[in-house]
Formats: C-alpha cells, sequence, structure tokens
C-alpha cells in the first residue's frame, strides 16, 4: 500500500508537466496573435523552457542524493508553481518567456527523481512494472491537455491554459510532500561543484543555441560552427573541471557502468526519432496526403494511443524478459512504422499513415520502461539519482537534435529540387537510420535478470 501510494504521488508532477506542455504547444497560435511575434520569436516559448529542462536533470539527480529525494522533487514542483504563477498574469511576452524559463527548471527536476525514487522504493522484480506504470501517465496528459487545451482556449483565452497546470502543481506539491525518504542524505552543499553545474549548463545552452541559431546569429540550424566550437569547448572544460575537483558535481566514474551508457544513447535516439516524426507527419500529412487540419489534429493521437498500453505493461515485461528484448523489439517497431510511410508515401489517403503512427506509439511505449530499467542496473541508493539526471539529460538532448536536424534536412531537399514526395521519403530514411542504430546499440546490452 506504501509503495502505490508513493507511485500515485509520483505520477502526479508527471501528469502535471505533460498536461501544461500539450496545452502550451495548442496556445501557441494564439500567443503568436497576442503579441503580434513572428514565428521565430514565439518559438522561444518552446526554446527557452527546454533549455532549464535539460540542462538541470543533473543537477537534481545529484543534489537528491545529497540532500533527499522527495525535498528535491517537492522543491521541483514549487518551482514550477512559480513559473506557471507568473505566465498566468503575463501581460508581455518578455515576462512570459521569464515564466516558461521558471517553468523548465521545475519541470526539469520530475523525471529524474522520479525515476530514482522508483528504483529506490521497488524491489527489483517489480521495478520495470512500476516504471511502466508511471510513464503510462505521459500519454494521458499528452491527449486530454491537448484536446482541453483547445476547449480552453476558444472559451477563455490562452491565458486560461496555465489555471489547469497551477491547480495539478498545488496538489502534485502537496501529496509529493509526504513520501518519506528511506535514506536520508544530510551531505549538504558546502563542497558542492557549482563550478561544474555551471560548465554543463552553459554547454547545454551552448547546444541549444547551435540547434536554434535561426533565431539568434540569422544562421540556419545545426549549421552556425562557431557556436557547434563553443559547445565543445565548454563541453571539454566541464570534462576537464569533473576529473579534477575534489568531489565532482557528475563523477565521470559513472560512465564505465556499461549498461548506463548503452541505455542512455538508445533513449537519445528513441527521442530522436519520435521528435523527428512528430515534427515531420503533421508536415507530410498536409503537403503529401493534402489532409485538413481537423484530420491532422485527430491523426496526432494515435501515437498517444499506441504508447498508453504498451508503456503501462512495458516494464511488467521488461520485469519478465529483461530489459533488452523489449528495446530491441520496440525500437524495431519505430523502423519498420518508418519504412511502411516511406513505401506508401506516394498512394492516397492517410490509412497507412493512421497504421504507422500507432505501430510507433505502440513500440516506443514497449521501449521506453525498458530503457529505464537498464540506465539504472547498475545503480545503487548513494549513485541512483546522479544515474537517473545524467540518464534523463542525454535522453532528452536526443529530442532537442531531433526537431532541428529534421526541419533542416528536408528544407535543404526542398530547396535543392528534389521534391515534395523524394524530400519526406529521404528525411524519413534518415530517421529510420536512427530507429536501426538503436537497435543496433540495444543488441549489445548485456541481458540483465528477469523474474522468469
Amino acid at each position: 500500500m506504501a509503495r502505490r501510494r508513493t507511485l500515485t504521488a509520483l505520477m502526479l508532477p508527471q501528469f502535471m508537466v505533460v498536461v501544461n506542455l500539450a496545452m502550451v504547444n495548442v496556445a501557441i497560435p494564439a500567443i503568436r496573435d497576442t503579441f503580434s511575434a513572428p514565428a521565430d520569436l514565439v518559438a522561444w516559448v518552446v526554446t527557452i523552457y527546454t533549455l532549464p529542462y535539460v540542462a538541470f536533470m543533473p543537477l537534481y539527480g545529484r543534489l537528491g542524493d545529497d540532500l533527499g529525494i522527495p525535498r528535491m522533487l517537492a522543491v521541483a514542483c514549487a518551482v514550477f508553481l512559480a513559473g506557471t504563477g507568473i505566465n498566468t498574469v503575463a501581460t508581455g511576452l518578455p515576462l512570459l518567456l521569464l515564466g516558461r524559463f521558471v517553468q523548465g527548471a521545475g519541470a526539469s527536476g520530475v523525471v529524474p527523481l522520479a525515476i530514482a525514487m522508483i528504483w529506490r522504493a521497488f524491489p527489483s522484480e517489480t521495478r520495470g512494472d512500476a516504471l511502466g506504470q508511471w510513464n503510462a501517465v505521459g500519454p494521458i496528459g499528452a491527449v486530454s491537455g491537448g484536446l482541453a487545451g483547445g476547449l480552453i482556449i476558444e472559451g477563455l483565452g490562452w491565458r486560461s491554459v496555465f489555471f489547469l497546470p497551477v491547480i495539478a502543481a498545488i496538489v502534485a506539491l502537496s501529496q509529493v510532500r509526504k513520501l518519506g525518504d528511506t535514506t536520508p542524505r544530510s551531505h549538504g552543499l558546502g563542497r558542492f561543484d557549482w563550478a561544474g553545474v555551471a560548465l554543463l549548463s552553459l554547454s547545454l545552452a551552448a547546444l541549444l543555441l547551435y540547434v536554434s541559431s535561426s533565431t539568434v546569429t540569422g544562421r540556419p540550424a545545426l549549421t552556425d560552427w562557431r557556436l557547434l566550437l563553443v559547445t565543445l569547448a565548454l563541453l571539454s572544460a566541464f570534462v576537464w573541471r569533473e576529473r579534477t575537483a575534489p568531489a565532482p558535481f557528475v563523477d565521470l566514474g559513472i560512465l564505465r557502468d556499461d549498461s548506463l551508457v548503452k541505455a542512455s544513447l538508445c533513449g537519445a535516439m528513441r527521442m530522436f526519432v519520435m521528435s523527428c516524426t512528430v515534427f515531420l507527419t503533421p508536415l507530410f500529412l498536409a503537403d503529401v496526403k493534402h489532409q485538413s487540419a481537423a484530420a491532422i489534429g485527430v491523426i496526432s493521437t494515435v501515437h498517444s494511443a499506441g504508447l498508453f498500453p504498451t508503456m503501462y505493461f512495458g516494464g511488467r515485461i521488461a520485469d519478465r524478459w529483461g530489459s533488452r528484448r523489449p528495446i530491441v523489439i520496440g525500437m524495431g517497431a519505430q523502423v519498420i512504422s518508418i519504412l511502411l510511410l516511406i513505401a506508401t508515401a506516394g498512394s492516397a489517403g492517410a490509412t497507412w499513415v493512421i497504421v504507422a503512427r500507432l505501430l510507433q506509439g505502440l513500440g516506443a511505449g514497449l521501449a521506453l520502461p525498458a530503457m529505464h530499467r537498464a540506465a539504472m542496473a547498475g545503480s545503487d541508493d548513494d549513485t541512483g539519482g546522479a544515474a537517473a539526471g545524467l540518464y534523463s539529460m542525454i535522453r532528452f538532448c536526443g529530442m532537442l537534435l531531433g526537431t532541428a536536424a529534421a526541419g533542416v534536412l528536408l528544407q535543404a531537399l526542398l530547396d535543392n529540387g528534389s521534391g515534395v514526395l523524394v524530400s519526406y521519403q529521404v528525411t524519413y530514411s534518415v530517421t529510420a537510420a536512427v530507429a536501426l542504430l538503436s537497435v543496433i546499440t540495444a543488441l549489445t546490452l548485456r541481458q540483465d535478470s528477469a523474474t522468469s
């Protein structure tokens, strides 16, 4: 019963974050019109949230190890609540962007801390099942947030989309504060490696600017090599710092955990593939299949519908089979689904797109709990937060790169006169190649223990 209460309490912050993301995505056109902002500027409503969201994941994980995971999860919910409150009263775009940054800084702690808490609270034979049930909140939040967001905006305006996340954040905070920590920490912050935190955060900020360079330097995404050089220089400085610091922010020795590294790479490639297809499919439906906006909206929910059942039961399957097989099967389904899109791109209608997106969701849901399980397999109570934070950061870096890479490649092909159909087929082919690489990587994972 205590474990069930813990799992329920951890689901609430996850639901809070996903609902907020879904509703804000729906509100972007209304925000653009309210402030008469160009598309590249209004894109920062998403970008400025993503920066702290990715950058602070290792920070929350490490502080969770030092100060207690429930305590830091409560801090994350409180920060998210503060940012959401700013958004509800924002009268100009600068204040809205500030609120979104604070929201991202709070949301950043939810995934790594929840994973670490589940790993600590549940026995090995049921951890995958718990991770799968916790993850299943995501598709529910995505569908309900997207559908509710449109209705709320129509009736009350775009600021109203932040009212529900405020309520969700208050409820989540009240429940998280009740969580007990079986292994409390009291290491404190006296010797904490803040220089390492700064260098890693700046490295990820530079990477994000490289990915989104058009709004900063005027050059297309992934083409401004100056920003890439800055990113590499900062990463090199970070590695040097962590090797020489007496109490490093990220103990690089953790990367000797082969399962953590490979699961992180598989997770990054899964997020890359997912963000590519999420970006490409609505455009593909409009440009190639000539579908209406309403039809595109409905088809977009198919992926989440596929995610839910396999994500819910995927962890249980991983507990029975071990982590490697579900990841291979799940990412293999991604490859097949994208090849199906390529093969049927020239046919009329969107039936095969629906089939492919459903298969993508089923595969992605099966793989994710097993990836969490594989990444945490070598962790203990002292290092679980740090491992979960590093794994989560690497995984979401794949999301950062995916959308930009798909956009740059698609536009380059269109500009070179490749034709609309061929341009989409080639871009999808590159995405399928990344999915295949994740299958190959998963095949090299050592087989962890299973319960049967």
